[in-house]
């Protein structure tokens, strides 16, 4: 953990000009000084390891971090009273000039912020982002990405569909071009039976290729959907709120002819913060084994039966069902989220009066103009950290449309293959 903080001050000033009747200054102006100082420190966990690769997946990467800072900030006012002019008395204030901070307090706001609640405050940002996972969940699961992760399962599932099929349609053909089984056929039944194959298996791989490129096609495409993604899809969700009372009060000021208030508004306000991800994912994201897009089926001409690659095809069939099976079933659930708590004690000044106030302590009043002092200032805490309570368990649906995988039983095809390799002839 690194620690680092910082010292800081404020200092303010405050000149009264004091004018007599013959207009000469009644005396050198009045300056008086304020000065206000803190010291500002935060405090910052350690990295997780990981965490470029860790942003890249949508996983949790926070860092927790406290600390505490304080502001104070001024802007200068100005105020100016007169009296009508009395030649009689000539050494007698006809005019007061008040600039600077107007004898503002510029203390920082007493107390710890740290000690305010934020139950309340916590409770409806937590309501908040309950409500807005919902919204992105019901989102999430009618959108565009979605839509077309189940248009790339069934680039997939339907050319493989027809290729299973064609295998289907290859035994019968071989079985036919094979005949009966015989131990010894002659040798012009051995000529025939081997031209026939390869004729056959001629016709066949120029139906298969166009098949398994589209097979290819759509496994490509399944594979951009998780490239440089959290997952198949992934949205930021936050929510807040903030809770704060005010306590107004005042204090009185005067320099001579002048008279003022400095209003004072005391605020303590608490606002907690939820950030998060939502992601969408394949409860078992299975891709597609590359090696099997070596097979070529033009690169060779079986002359026997048992050429006949059964061994790709049914690692081939089996490889696809775990991809659709697991791309189709998803789930949706929170990936990661953090949550911040802010704490402040807020004082804010600001100077006022009016001719009606002034007069109730000097009646007589010619004018009385006034630009505002304002003063804010603020004592802060912030903390953060990952927030691992409970929200919404994670949400597993189907893309519909998708069907059955029923065609992917591949049983028969075993049994088959093992009395077709039996046969045999020299």
């Amino acid at each position: 953990m690194v620690t680092k903080s910082y010292s800081s001050a404020n200092t303010v000033k405050t000149t009264t000009k004091l004018t007599q009747q013959n207009g000469q200054d009644s005396g050198p102006d009045s300056v008086s000084y304020s000065t206000v100082k803190w010291t500002n420190s935060v405090t910052y966990g350690e990295n997780v390891a990981g965490w470029r690769e860790r942003l890249r997946q949508g996983l949790d990467a926070t860092t927790t971090l406290s600390g505490s800072e304080s502001t104070s900030k001024l802007i200068a006012g100005r105020l100016y009273v007169d009296r009508p002019y009395n030649a009689a008395f000539p050494t007698q204030i006809r005019s007061v000039l008040v600039t600077g901070s107007l004898n503002i307090d510029i203390s920082l706001p007493a107390g710890n912020p740290s000690s305010l609640s934020s139950t309340s405050a916590d409770a409806k940002a937590l309501a908040r982002f309950g409500q807005r996972i919902t919204e992105l969940t019901s989102a999430m699961q009618g959108g565009i990405v979605l839509g077309e992760l189940a248009q790339t399962l069934r680039m997939i599932k339907n050319p493989t569909q027809a290729l299973r099929r064609n295998v289907d349609n290859w035994t019968q053909v071989a079985r036919n071009i094979r005949g009966p089984r015989r131990a010894l056929p002659n040798a012009l039944l051995r000529k025939r039976i081997v031209q026939d194959l390869g004729d056959a298996w001629l016709e066949v791989q120029f139906g298969w290729r166009p098949l398994l490129n589209d097979i290819r096609d759509g496994a490509q495409a399944l594979h951009r959907h998780k490239i440089g993604q959290a997952g198949i899809e992934t949205r930021s969700v936050r929510a807040s709120a903030t809770t704060e009372s005010a306590v107004l009060s005042s204090e009185g000021q005067q320099a001579s002819l002048a008279v003022w208030k400095n209003g004072i508004v005391s605020t303590e306000r608490v606002s907690v913060y939820y950030r998060g991800a939502m992601r969408v994912e394949a409860r078992n994201p299975s891709e597609m084994d590359p090696e099997l897009f070596g097979f070529n089926p033009g690169a060779f001409l079986p002359t026997l039966w048992e050429l006949t690659p059964y061994s790709f095809l049914i690692d081939y069939f089996t490889n696809v069902g775990e991809v659709i099976e697991g791309f189709s079933h998803l789930v949706n659930r929170l990936s990661w989220c953090n949550r911040t708590e802010r704490k402040e004690l807020e004082k804010s000044v600001e100077s006022w009066t009016n001719k009606a106030l002034v007069k109730k302590t000097v009646p007589d009043i010619a004018s009385v103009t006034l630009m505002p002092a304002k003063y804010v200032c603020s004592k802060k805490s912030v903390s953060r950290a990952r927030y691992t309570g409970t929200l919404v368990p994670g949400l597993t649906f189907e893309i519909p449309g998708i069907g059955s995988l029923k065609w992917l039983n591949i049983a028969a095809l075993v049994a088959n293959r093992r009395g077709d390799r039996s046969w045999f002839y020299d």
